[in-house]
């Protein structure tokens, strides 16, 4: 018995089943002669020592290229071939080499299969001009493979190297990879008027599908946190109504915030969806909501998706809002009272009542502000230019409820002008768990004020005969000062004829 130290098998896989053993004589003649079976009835494949391939683009559904590393364990002979079979859920439209490789000196030819390849596609690259040597790491990129059409992770790709007879030389494997979902195209979500916050609201949404979306498919509409389901909802969401062809609610995720959808239609790529829910609760507040998702789904795999969608602006509500004063003659100071009643209860604790006076209204340093309505807690009361404002401070962490408030001005000056004046009230709330301000009631309410009357009116001569003609004199004394540009009105009976007036004085 001896043991040789070093043998090569052939660098090929095949059949290899005997082996012949002679002893010769030192002239080279044959002594004794056996023969032996191997232990193996054929050789396998080497394994690549390096195997990799990567979409350069992971978006369901989208055209893309793919990037192909190995590393050869053996040396591909001149005109054989580096054979690449995709994932079943691949894609081959008219496959194609890109111009630029790397690795060796000569050529790479890529033989696509006829047309285009649906399903268990492969390709096989010929090498020509020169082999690669044992070891040699070569890359190329295949253009026009399309991705499947909905998230998750691929099957894995598998390489071969083989001669030009198709013989195996070296094989491995990639792993799948992570495709991610589409973009839906042309998003959109809006609040049909009136958007009233702490009110039943419509919905409109709508948007573009990028994949082909089977009937059955799921359609998973997810809320910002300010509309929550979970008060909205009763079972299974049924005070909640769609309207939209094809687009039903199956059910609820109380945990998730969303609304999943059934499509009963078989949609295509480009293919537009709208629909309307009605029964939503408005926010409790005022102004944007936050952003809303959409993600079409088959089964547990995202097809389409938009997780960044613009929310609608949310209105706050209309106040009942009263103004009377004890004098509305012009320039005269008077003492005002105000009544507001709001759509429903405010939290005192975090709200301010804000009031602005129209232009022509003064305050003076005089004025005082008192609160007439049955509210007994403390409040704070400011003034800032045209502007009063009620703050109602926490006390004792009480947080009570306000449904109507009445409060009075004292000493305002009325405005130097008759007319009609608007006040305008807002009530903004600061929320302490979102760390925002928004205004949750606006209301405005109108006074009439009057004319001053003028003193010592005298028409001069006080006794005008029948037929008449000659100059008249008015006197008159006004209390209020007037502009420069002022003009009088005088209206004379219908019988009197005037021709021109000579001079003011």
């Amino acid at each position: 018995m001896f043991r040789i130290p070093s043998v090569s098998s052939q660098p090929l896989i095949g059949d290899m089943n005997w082996v012949y053993i002679q002893t010769q004589t030192s002239a080279g003649r044959v002594i004794d002669f056996g023969v032996s079976s191997l232990s193996v009835v054929s050789l396998d494949p080497n394994k690549l020592p390096m195997a990799a391939v990567l979409p350069l683009v992971r978006e369901a559904g989208s055209l893309t290229s793919v990037a192909v590393s190995l590393q050869t364990k053996n040396e591909i002979p001149d005109g054989g071939f580096v054979v690449l079979r995709f994932p079943q859920n691949l894609t081959l439209l008219q496959p194609s080499l890109y111009g630029h490789f790397e690795g060796f000196d000569g050529m790479l030819q890529l033989e696509p299969p006829d047309g285009n390849c649906t399903m268990g596609c492969q390709v096989r690259i010929r090498v020509s001009g020169s082999y690669i040597p044992s070891g040699r790491q070569i890359s190329f990129i295949i253009n026009n493979v399309k991705n499947m059409p909905q998230s998750g992770v691929t099957g894995s790709y598998f390489l071969q190297t083989t001669t030009a007879d198709g013989i195996v030389i070296d094989e491995g494997s990639s792993a799948g990879t992570l495709i991610e979902p589409s973009r839906l195209g042309f998003v959109s979500v809006s609040c049909q008027e009136p958007c009233v916050m702490e009110t039943t609201v419509t919905l409109t949404i709508s948007f573009a599908t990028s994949n082909h979306l089977m009937r059955g498919s799921v359609v998973e509409l997810t809320f910002p946190p300010e509309i929550m389901l979970a008060e909205t909802c009763n079972d299974n969401c049924e005070n909640i109504t769609v309207q939209g062809d094809g687009i039903s609610i199956v059910a609820v995720s109380l945990q998730e915030n969303s609304l999943i959808l059934l499509n009963d239609q078989n949609l295509n790529g480009g293919d537009q969806v709208t629909f309307d829910l009605s029964g939503v609760s408005a926010p409790k507040r005022t102004g944007r909501t936050g952003r809303f998702q959409i993600r079409t789904k088959i089964g547990d795999s995202t097809v389409d998706e938009d997780v960044n969608i613009s929310g609608f602006y949310v209105d706050s509500r209309t106040l009942s809002a009263e103004v009377s004063c004890d004098d509305n003659v012009a320039a005269k100071k008077a003492n005002y009272s105000f009544h507001l009643r709001f759509v429903s209860s405010l939290p005192i604790n975090s709200t301010t009542i804000a009031l602005t006076l129209p232009d022509g209204v003064q305050t003076d340093p005089t004025s005082s502000i008192k609160v007439t309505s049955e509210f007994e807690g403390t409040i704070d009361a400011s003034v800032q230019g045209q502007t009063f404002r009620l703050s109602f401070p926490v006390v004792d962490r009480r947080y009570l409820e306000l449904s109507a408030i009445s409060f009075s001005l004292s000493d305002l000056q009325n405005p130097p002008v008759s007319g009609v004046f608007e006040f305008l009230f807002e009530t903004v709330v600061s929320d302490a768990v979102l760390g925002t301000s928004y205004t949750a009631d606006q209301g405005s309410a109108s006074l009439q004020i009057s004319p001053e009357e003028l003193q010592d009116v005298k028409i001069l001569p006080d006794m005008i005969s029948i037929g008449f003609e000659g100059a008249v004199t008015i006197q008159m004394t006004t209390l209020l000062p007037l502009p420069s540009n002022f003009t009088t009105r005088i209206s004379f009976p219908s019988f009197f004829g005037i021709s021109h007036i000579t001079s003011v004085r």
